[in-house]
């Protein structure tokens, strides 16, 4: 089947739709253009990047997880279990960093931030934080 779609003729086959000019395909719409895969998956696949661009931001959900992109340069991260960060260096960097939890513990080089001590003024050990 063919189908003339934004000037350029496209021939959908199998469920998947070419673009037989072999430039790029380009799919617009006035209000939304939505993929939906009813049974399966969405896979978007590039040789370098993907990138997404909105006037709007960006919000990503899956499950009860998602990340927001502001049209303020803000970056929400949101987790309904656990968000695990991991690599051989993580830097966090701001004007401001906070950090709040009931429990939890800082550990780096094998001192702890709720057990470390000092050495007092008279060479004595202090106690861990309180």
């Amino acid at each position: 089947m063919k189908a003339f779609k934004n000037g350029k003729i496209k021939r959908i086959a199998a469920g998947e739709v070419y673009d037989e000019s072999g430039g790029p395909a380009t799919y617009s719409g006035k209000e939304m253009v939505q993929v939906i895969s009813r049974e399966g998956s969405v896979k978007l696949k590039a040789a370098t990047t993907i990138e997404f661009e909105s006037d709007g931001g960006l919000n990503i959900t899956v499950g009860g997880c998602s990340i927001v992109v502001g049209t303020d340069g803000s970056v929400t991260i949101t987790g309904s279990d656990k968000i695990e960060l991991s690599a051989p260096e993580i830097s966090i960097a701001g004007n401001a960093v906070n950090i709040t939890g009931t429990s939890g513990e800082v550990n780096i080089g094998g001192k702890t931030l709720t057990g470390h001590t000092h050495t007092d003024s008279r060479g004595g050990t202090t106690s861990g934080p309180n």
